[in-house]
């Protein structure tokens, strides 16, 4: 609404500057000649000079005005009858009454001339022609074009006059409208000198601000852009700029400002490409998303309909969503600059109340922070962190596969080999992660990505890793899935890579049977279980398994750190020598 405000102030102050110049000068002339003739009484001197070049055509024409009396009292309308004196060209002189005259719609004329009733009504009519000739069609015409176009009008009104009176005996004074013509001339040809020269100056600022514009929409700069633009937006070109700059705001999702951006070319070029259609449909979309506000920020998504821009996030293109998580959603992006596929993982910073969102920022970006000191096969990449108004996101590799949790139900569990090759490489990347003072602090199948065409699996989510460095501090705080915790974590304890281990070892244990070690309606109770509790093999789930998954999963689950195995490395040096024996999968794992 603000943006057709103003544009509408705009069109009432360029009307108003159009108005307030010479041509209205022109006008008001026009006017008060058709509303006011006795004010052109002065004007008749043409008229005069036209009577006299017609009588020197034809000497038979009525006799000629004596030169001691002015033509205006009897040729002009509304004076009052008095005598009037004529010169014969051919007697010494002849004094005439004024009942001798004729007098012809308020005309007093010379005896045998006659003026037409239609003539008062056509000269008016005339008058308001010649202005819209100065005022509207001069402005338009190149300057030969206007001056041969008044020229012949000019000419034209002479020969008329002078034939009517010649041939027909008819007086048409039309030299008052031949005045007002030429004289208007003279003042429209200043007046179109005077703005012309404006108009390069104004084309000269206007080539200036489309550069500028240019320049700060290739930085980023919205706002300054429109700031620039918006007195140019009469350029097709301005307009185009104007778009891209809404496109931009479509994309950064500030739908509002988009539309109104639309709003704003729409008002001065209304069929420019589709900026009004789009300008309706971001004010319908932006309708929906305030419609329920607290709803909607739960459910917020990205994703938008086909008909708008898609959202950009730093400058990752949003394609789709590819799952939600407890912090937020995660989206397919795309990488324009060099046509890369990532993943984009989001905290929509409106889903959470703002007491929390301080330590919930400082887990997202700590993920980032974790995983990007991180290069491993087996580790996700992450290639970009960024902050918007309502948003954080993290842009990483993107994984074609599915999550692990997904294989750890009966009924759709891998093969046992499979299994042992997946735990042996989740098990290198942790060992990777621990040399670097990371511990993961949530491995579970949910954080595992494995894509069954190329066999590839990797770790993800490190939003609530501890950087144990000595810069670092520690923090008593239980974060993770308690299902998967180790004993240690769950009591608030030191928490270090044989951690990752107990996680890793109930995950193995799930993916076997399809069940997790430890389960209970309650989070007291399985604290209980977990603390306390031993689980129950992994042959009395799956008596087919063989003997070193118990063997491997005993020692995993230990309570005591101590007893379970020393690294993660040490795990997955077990878990191949167990999948070369049992399985003879050597390649596999």
């Amino acid at each position: 609404m603000a943006a057709k405000r103003h544009s509408v102030f705009n069109n009432v102050r360029r009307l108003l500057a159009r108005a307030y110049s010479l041509r209205t000068v022109v006008v008001v002339a026009a006017c008060l000649i058709v509303v006011a003739p006795q004010l052109a009484r002065h004007l008749p001197s043409l008229d005069t000079w036209l009577y006299n070049a017609a009588w020197s055509v034809n000497k038979n024409t009525p006799v000629k005005p004596a030169d001691d009396v002015p033509l205006a009292q009897r040729l002009m309308p509304g004076l009052a009858p008095t005598p009037i004196f004529f010169l014969d060209p051919y007697l010494a002189s002849a004094k005439l009454d004024a009942a001798s005259q004729i007098e012809t719609n308020a005309f007093r004329v010379a005896p045998g001339l006659q003026t037409p009733p239609w003539f008062f009504l056509a000269e008016k009519a005339l008058i308001l022609v010649c202005m819209l000739l100065l005022v509207a069609a001069l402005p338009r015409m190149t300057w030969p074009a206007g001056f041969f176009t008044v020229a012949v009008f000019v000419v034209s009104l002479a020969v008329i006059q002078i034939g009517m009176q010649v041939a027909q005996s008819r007086w048409l004074p039309l030299g008052v409208t031949i005045q007002f013509l030429v004289a208007g001339y003279l003042v429209m040809a200043f007046w179109l000198k005077q703005q012309k020269q404006i108009e390069a100056l104004r084309d000269a600022r206007q080539d200036v601000s489309l550069r500028l514009g240019k320049m700060q929409l290739k930085q980023g700069m919205l706002e300054e852009t429109l700031t620039t633009l918006r007195p140019c937006l009469s350029r097709e070109d301005a307009c185009a700029i104007v778009y891209d700059v809404a496109v931009q705001q479509e994309k950064k999702r500030q739908y509002d400002a988009a539309a109104n951006t639309y709003l704003s070319i729409a008002a001065v070029n209304p069929k420019f490409r589709d900026a009004a259609e789009r300008a309706k449909k971001l004010a319908k979309f932006e309708t929906m998303q305030q419609a329920g506000d607290t709803e909607w920020a739960a459910t917020q998504t990205l994703a938008t309909p086909a008909d708008i821009s898609r959202p950009v996030l730093g400058r990752y293109e949003i394609v789709r969503e590819l799952g939600r998580g407890a912090m937020g959603v995660v989206y397919l992006g795309r990488d324009p600059k060099i046509s890369r596929q990532v993943a984009v993982k989001t905290l929509n910073y409106r889903q959470f109340d703002s007491h929390r969102l301080t330590d919930l920022k400082a887990r997202f970006f700590r993920e980032a922070e974790a995983a990007g000191r991180l290069d491993h096969p087996n580790i996700v990449t992450v290639y970009d962190v960024g902050e918007e108004a309502d948003l954080a996101f993290i842009a990483m590799d993107y994984i074609q596969g599915k999550s692990l949790n997904v294989y750890a139900k009966p009924g759709r569990l891998l093969s046992v080999e499979v299994v042992y090759m997946l735990m042996a490489k989740v098990a290198d990347a942790l060992e990777y992660a621990h040399q670097k003072n990371i511990v993961h602090r949530d491995i579970k199948p949910a954080n595992i990505i494995f894509n069954p065409d190329n066999q590839q699996v990797k770790v993800t989510d490190f939003g609530i890793a501890r950087i144990s460095d000595k810069s670092k501090t520690r923090t008593g705080q239980m974060l993770g899935s308690p299902l998967y915790m180790s004993p240690e974590q769950l009591k608030g304890g030191k928490v270090n890579g044989v951690s990752d281990i107990f996680s890793l070892g109930v995950t193995f244990y799930q993916l076997l049977t399809g069940e997790p070690p430890f389960n209970a309606d309650s989070l007291p109770e399985l604290t209980q279980q977990i603390l306390n509790k031993k689980h129950r093999s992994v042959r009395e789930l799956r008596p087919e398994l063989p003997a070193s998954a118990v063997r491997i999963t005993n020692k995993a689950l230990q309570k005591d750190p101590a007893k379970r195995y020393a690294n993660a490395g040490e795990m997955a040096e077990q878990l191949r020598r167990c999948c070369m024996n049992e399985f003879g999968k050597t390649a596999l794992c």
